[in-house]
């Protein structure tokens, strides 16, 4: 909670507010998957919370992404990081679909590689190394660029740092956050 509540103000100045009608974001940690023991899943965000419940959907009415219980405990840094990326997420999909004008969500890949680059830009600020943030998926990037194009998303470890590399190159190369 501590750790969200610093970056808050941080994430927000950059990439906008989630739903200024709803008073609180929530963040349940729990077992994803029920794998208890070896955790695949950091966290997600689910775009249906926002929405009515209806038996269908099942949303929890609320501002809310999700984090796994196994791997929080065992890797607190990636988990703060995690937090990061999938509030990213929250306020993307609530100024893009449902603020903005609904006629197209935005891509995949570009989603991702925001959340990758809020990431990035908080390392430092939470202490996360190297090897706990994206920096560490450039050696997948290295070994599976000329597989997996930016845009191609493949919800792969290859995708996710191909998006990374480019946003990071940019952000690096021309403006920074202004960018």
């Amino acid at each position: 909670k501590e750790k969200f509540d610093s970056v808050y103000p941080r994430i927000t100045n950059v990439f906008g507010f989630p739903d200024n009608d709803k008073n609180r974001i929530h963040i349940l940690i729990f077992d994803i998957f029920s794998d208890s023991r070896s955790g695949q899943v950091f966290g997600y965000f689910m775009p249906k919370d926002y929405g009515p419940y209806e038996e269908t959907l099942r949303s929890n009415e609320c501002c809310m992404f999700y984090l796994d219980a196994f791997l929080t405990r065992k890797l607190p840094n990636m988990a703060y990081s995690t937090l990061a990326h999938e509030f990213q997420h929250m306020i993307n999909h609530y100024n893009k679909t449902l603020f903005g004008d609904k006629t197209e969500s935005t891509q995949t890949w570009f989603t991702e590689m925001m959340s990758m680059l809020c990431e990035d830009m908080l390392q430092t600020f939470l202490g996360i190394d190297d090897n706990d943030s994206p920096i560490s998926r450039m050696k997948d990037f290295n070994s599976g660029y000329y597989t997996h194009g930016i845009t191609e998303w493949q919800n792969s470890q290859y995708s996710y740092a191909c998006v990374y590399a480019f946003g990071a190159y940019l952000v690096r190369n021309f403006g920074g956050i202004r960018l």
